[in-house]
């Protein structure tokens, strides 16, 4: 006797597979957008970083003072801080930081110092 179309057994793997490739693309799609915004925040913040250091770099060493100072940005906080004569007398030591504020994490950090 021979056989005209599928089976139901045949349809039913067929359609499995289907949904299982379909959930792959779109699991790997969601992945992409994530890294894409991961990568954006990672950017923004970056040129934060680089923002916060030129205007440290363009303050004479006289006028910077020791201290802890923070400055928000957005969804962003830019913490530094200055310390004198670290590692030798008459250089400044700046460590600056830019925090993500809702998860509260630290995207990026530098640390510098600036001598007379």
């Amino acid at each position: 006797m021979r056989q005209n179309g599928f089976s139901y057994v045949e349809v039913m793997v067929s359609l499995f597979l289907f949904l299982m490739t379909l959930l792959l693309v779109e699991r790997m799609n969601m992945t992409s957008l994530h890294l894409i915004a991961k990568g954006k925040l990672n950017q923004r913040a970056a040129l934060l970083l680089l923002e916060k250091l030129e205007q440290l770099k363009a303050v004479p060493i006289e006028q910077l003072t020791a201290g802890e100072f923070e400055e928000p940005s957005g969804v962003f906080t830019v913490r530094w801080r200055i310390q004198n004569n670290t590692p030798f007398f008459g250089t400044r030591q700046i460590q600056c930081r830019v925090i993500y504020s809702p998860a509260a994490t630290t995207v990026v950090e530098s640390l510098f110092y600036r001598s007379e």
